[in-house]
């Protein structure tokens, strides 16, 4: 169809199998672009695959400022019904046990 194909890449240093380095590289190759919104992440991409020539955007992640204010911890704690001294945990990004720790987390 020749419609260029642009994929966001969201880190992944370390490949699980043979075959998720052959289908990463030929992924890679096949892509028209990348979206890679962390400059380190950019970098390590480079790095990690010289012989690709990897077009990269810094595109960043995008957040509704209208949705997303910050208030302060005690208004937060009472709009969740929370206590004040209840102890709180957040995880934002993928769940993935292991390779992010979360197993240690919890």
């Amino acid at each position: 169809m020749h419609i260029p194909l642009y994929a966001t890449f969201q880190g992944g240093d370390r490949i699980l199998s043979w075959i998720e380095a052959i289908a990463r590289q030929a992924s890679l190759r096949a892509c028209s672009g990348l979206i890679v919104a962390s400059a380190a992440e950019r970098e390590r991409l480079s790095k990690a695959y010289p012989r690709i020539a990897l077009d990269m955007a810094n595109i960043a992640n995008p957040i509704d400022d209208e949705e997303w204010k910050a208030i302060a911890r005690q208004q937060a704690r009472k709009s969740l019904g929370l206590r004040s001294e209840t102890f709180v945990v957040v995880n934002h990004g993928r769940i993935d046990i292991r390779r992010k720790g979360l197993d240690v987390l919890l």
